[in-house]
């Protein structure tokens, strides 16, 4: 079992690799995503959709209260009702399609 300084130490190495110019342009391929009306989907698998819904809240909501430009964002992980259903009564595929 990992202990907690470990773990730190694993999360501080890992986050020293991140380049600060590759999550400038991450945000920039956001703002785009935004300025030109389009919508930003997110999604995760497990404890990740958590992180993908409260991405999606903050994104379209939180952050940018304040703006102008009100962002479309879509969390599929948040849609299990709807992903299972056309996943039951047709396919995957036709489930994804329909709700995109």
């Amino acid at each position: 079992m990992i202990n907690f300084k470990d773990y730190v130490d694993a999360h501080d190495s890992a986050l020293r690799t991140v380049k600060p110019e590759d999550i400038s342009a991450f945000a920039e391929s956001i703002r785009k995503v935004f300025n030109r009306g389009g919508i930003l989907w997110t999604a995760g698998n497990g404890g990740s959709a958590s992180n993908a819904s409260h991405a999606q809240c903050d994104l379209s909501k939180g952050v940018f209260s304040k703006q102008v430009i009100k962002p479309r964002v879509i969390c599929l992980s948040d849609m299990t009702e709807t992903a299972t259903a056309w996943a039951n009564d047709e396919s995957y595929e036709q489930g994804l399609a329909n709700m995109c």
